[in-house]
């Protein structure tokens, strides 16, 4: 009796216990059925570091995303006791089962709530008493998370989700890993050559809650290694004593934002002296695109950029400025040696794109043209920053990114101990072109400064290694480049902005400057995100420049008469600009051995004036001879299109001008012999026979007349 007694109560408590605690373990996650969906996720590890003795609680959400409501939703612990192995494993854990499943357990366990109707969500926390109970072994990574339990509409028990993250068990603490974080401050650009703004959207990149305003606040006094384009600190530094946009000269409206500029210029200028300063070449031309387009103008324009880095580095304290980072992230042999030509010192490569994979993100690169420096940011830390990047949830990306970072630097610091050697520095970078959010920004900060071993240094305290190993780069397709039509439209602008500084007789430096800025903005790999735009900045330039141009001319005639084996013939130059010009004629006879035009030299037009220049020719024979007028600048570039005309050689010669006033001496005396004569005739003689046709007739004395005789008779 005491037996079945016992038996009974065994029956009802296990059958209590079904219905109210979670279900036994399973292997693999369930199928919860058609039109029942969650999406969970954890926001909260803590610590993100365990020990022996620690309490860990980890936090998240469910959100009911079906169309039916959820009974019972439970979270239970899933965790593998077996440490993972291989850094490439910590990045597959939280969407991989194969990577230590693990068993799910029944202790510790929340109700999360009795139902979960469709859109709603509630958050859970798991928390573990102490963290022996996980029966973690030997020092290592370890992967954990939960799994998310609910009952269906049919009444089934299923597993709804679930998610895991990984956990570095540390019972003692590994060797420091110094890790420099690089920042970038890049924006597309805006900045036009004469100060205005193409638009305004660079304020809503300064503003606190924008990209900018956004990795400026996270800083908070750490030592981060700023990766600086110069065109962005020219551009706010123009918006602060105020400033215009709009593209049209003539249709621009106030800008709103100069204290705004200010503001974040004093918070930059703040936080960058707690780290260090690279500077990019100057609007980051694209240099991957340049390159398969026009090498001559990849190798000119990346050697401006980093002369106009340098000059900006000037004004600044202790920065760099021979620094590039490729907008796709990799490069080739051909690239590097363009970039050694132009002067680049250090490249910033992943470390995936070299090989053979060395030791220390402190290696070298050999090029045809010379050697550069490379920095090579962590493969897998990189990884875990743009998954943080683009995850829809800010939340668990940033708990994602503190995780897996934790994770990743205590296996590289393990790593070093086992073979009895300092870890090696790693260096990690964001993605290029990154527009993090506040959220983001700080996550990122919070973990690089939180990570007990990690040591947050600058690039700068990370010295090469006294022999750097060389390596050499893993060929890659640029990505994502700016296409030929950007490349078009940059070396357009480029030829606009020659020809209108040659051909101003005084241009000013700001002038020169200004347009060649310009034209390096005009190839940014800034544009990559939207290339209609980066041609129509420049479209906008180079048509404005074709118009001034334009307002410089020559008046050519339909054609010229030379009346001698040598002569003169004017032509006018019209400067309707409101600034002097220096141009040239260069004129281009159709037959040279007919025709030779004296060189002419470089003619000053004043602005808004006229100049008639004297044009020597001289002809070997006589005839016509087609002649070409084109005028130029001083460095004979083409202004406006050639005009023909034609020139008439006419030379008669010696005998010819003999003849001619020959004739023209009988022809004056034969006038003056009928004056004479009409003034030795009285007025009466005026009515003579209209035959005469007004002229005085010459008619026969009467006496000279022979007289008429009959016929047959002798006179």
């Amino acid at each position: 009796m005491l037996g079945r007694t016992l038996l009974t109560t065994a029956t009802v408590t296990a059958v209590a216990v079904i219905l109210t605690s979670p279900a036994s373990a399973a292997d693999s996650p369930g199928d919860p059925g058609t039109g029942t969906e969650v999406a969970s996720y954890l926001h909260s590890v803590r610590p993100s570091v365990i020990v022996p003795g620690d309490e860990l609680v980890l936090g998240g959400v469910v959100e009911n995303t079906g169309d039916e409501p959820l009974e019972n939703i439970q979270v239970l612990p899933r965790w593998s006791d077996v440490q993972l192995e291989t850094r490439e494993e910590i990045g597959r854990v939280s969407s991989d089962p194969s990577i230590r499943w693990g068993l799910r357990h029944d202790d510790p366990y929340e109700v999360v709530t009795e139902r979960l109707e469709p859109g709603q969500s509630r958050e859970f926390e798991l928390s573990f008493d102490n963290v022996d109970q996980l029966g973690f072994g030997l020092a290592g990574v370890y992967a954990i998370g939960v799994d998310i339990r609910g009952t269906i509409s049919t009444g089934e028990r299923v597993t709804l989700d679930t998610v895991r993250t990984v956990i570095p068990w540390m019972p003692t603490e590994p060797p420091p890993v110094p890790m420099a974080m690089l920042w970038p401050v890049e924006a597309p650009p805006s900045l036009l050559p004469d100060g205005a703004l193409r638009n305004d959207a660079l304020a809503d990149r300064l503003a606190p809650d924008g990209p900018l305003g956004a990795i400026v606040e996270a800083a908070d006094s750490s030592p981060l290694t700023w990766l600086v384009d110069p065109d962005v600190l020219d551009t706010v530094d123009s918006m602060t004593d105020g400033y215009e946009t709009g593209p049209d000269p003539a249709d621009r409206e106030q800008g709103e934002s100069s204290d705004l500029a200010s503001s974040w210029r004093s918070a930059f200028n703040q936080e960058s002296r707690n780290g260090s300063v690279s500077l990019l070449p100057y609007a980051r031309p694209d240099a991957e695109a340049l390159l398969a387009a026009d090498t001559d103008l990849a190798a000119t324009l990346m050697a401006r950029s980093l002369e106009a880095s340098r000059e900006t580095a000037g004004d600044m304290d202790d920065a760099q400025a021979d620094v590039v980072r490729p907008g796709s992230g990799e490069t080739s042999e051909r690239m590097l040696s363009m970039l050694a030509r132009a002067g680049v010192g250090t490249v910033i490569l992943p470390q995936a794109g070299v090989t053979p994979a060395p030791r220390h993100p402190r290696a070298q690169l050999v090029t045809p043209e010379g050697e550069l420096d490379a920095v090579l940011t962590d493969t897998g830390l990189d990884a875990a920053l743009l998954d943080a990047y683009t995850a829809p949830n800010p939340e668990a990306g940033a708990l994602d990114l503190r995780q897996r970072w934790a994770a990743e630097t205590a296996m590289a610091a393990l790593e070093a101990e086992t073979l009895g050697i300092e870890p090696a520095p790693m260096i990690v970078a964001p993605p290029p072109r990154w527009t993090p959010g506040a959220e983001v920004a700080s996550a990122i900060v919070d973990a690089w400064t939180s990570i007990p071993w990690v040591e947050p240094v600058t690039l700068d305290g990370i010295s090469p290694p006294d022999q750097a190993e060389p390596v050499t780069t893993i060929p890659a397709e640029a990505v994502n480049a700016l296409p030929a039509e950007n490349v078009d439209a940059t070396a357009l602008l480029q030829a606009a902005s020659r020809d209108y500084t040659d051909l101003l007789a005084e241009p000013e430096p700001e002038l020169i400057t200004g347009l060649g800025r310009a034209v390096l903005r005009a190839a940014s790999t800034g544009w990559r995100d939207d290339p209609a735009a980066g041609t129509e900045y420049a479209s906008s330039i180079t048509d404005e420049l074709r118009e001034r141009l334009d307002e410089v001319r020559v008046t050519v005639p339909e054609s010229v008469t030379l009346s001698s084996r040598t002569g003169i013939f004017p032509l006018t130059v019209t400067n309707d600009l409101d600034e002097p010009v220096t141009v040239t004629l260069a004129i281009e006879a159709a037959n040279p051995d007919r025709l030779r035009v004296t060189d002419l030299e470089e003619q000053r037009v004043e602005a808004g004036a006229r100049e008639t220049v004297e044009v020597q020719a001289e002809a070997a024979t006589n005839g016509r001879v087609p002649i070409t007028v084109q005028l130029v600048t001083r460095n004979q570039s083409p202004l406006g299109p050639a005009t023909q005309t034609v020139v008439n050689a006419t030379d008669y010669g010696t005998i010819g001008w003999v003849i001619i006033a020959g004739a023209g001496a009988l022809f004056g005396a034969s006038v003056l012999r009928t004056s004479l004569r009409r003034r030795r005739a009285g007025p009466e003689d005026t009515d003579t026979d209209a035959a005469t046709s007004g002229e005085e007739a010459d008619v026969p004395d009467p006496g000279d007349v022979p007289r008429a005789h009959a016929p047959g008779v002798a006179p």
